[in-house]
């Protein structure tokens, strides 16, 4: 019985100090308190590895206290889900430290417009496993955060704010196609695009005959 205490204890300990830490960085990611060392993304990720360190610290300190956990049977048992975690989580602990690069390297953020191989759209989330995006045919595509990180990686949003972005499209006319009428259609559709910036104005290039 004392040793159920101790666990006891331990564990609401561990919880106590758990919601502790993710209201601070909660906090930190909506923006309402503010840490020039982290971002609002950062602060979600860094969060919950806080939280899952001290429950890891919480199991090593209650593992003594448990009953029968200096038997033989336990210890092997213990050994044995180990392996299997061991074997069964290489993938997912690459995919977790991606995750990790992606989120404090910056490189996306949710609502920014990516490229991504043959994928174009606004990203989701940002997870440790995987990045959703939502195409503009309103398809979401889950890439694993490994791709993300052996791919060329194009974020369109980042410098809208004064260059803006070069939108692009390309089409392919038969020989017999007037391509003077064809530039015409297309600089007309440009004009009656809306948010298109007016200077510099659109153009067509003609790149093979």
């Amino acid at each position: 019985v004392p040793d159920l205490f101790v666990v006891v204890v331990i564990a609401v300990a561990a919880r106590w100090l758990g919601q502790m830490v993710r209201g601070v960085f909660g906090a930190i990611q909506k923006g309402q308190v503010k840490v020039e060392w982290m971002d609002q993304q950062a602060a979600k990720a860094t969060g919950r590895i806080a939280v899952v360190v001290i429950w890891i610290f919480a199991a090593v300190m209650m593992y003594p206290y448990l009953p029968g956990s200096g038997s033989q049977a336990f210890r092997g048992v213990g050994v044995f889900v180990g392996l299997l975690v061991s074997l069964g989580a290489s993938g997912v602990v690459g995919q977790f430290t991606g995750g990790l690069v992606l989120m404090y390297s910056k490189a996306l953020k949710p609502g920014e417009y990516v490229g991504i191989s043959d994928y174009e759209g606004t990203v989701v989330t940002v997870g440790f496993l995987s990045t959703k995006i939502l195409t503009p045919w309103r398809e979401e595509i889950n890439l694993p955060n490994l791709m993300l990180l052996s791919t060329a990686l194009k974020n369109y949003s980042r410098t809208t704010g004064d260059n803006g972005v070069v939108v692009k499209s390309s089409l392919t006319i038969g020989y017999s196609t007037p391509w003077r009428q064809v530039y015409a259609l297309l600089l007309a559709a440009a004009d009656r695009t809306a948010g298109l910036r007016r200077k510099p104005a659109p153009f067509v290039l003609q790149r093979a005959l």
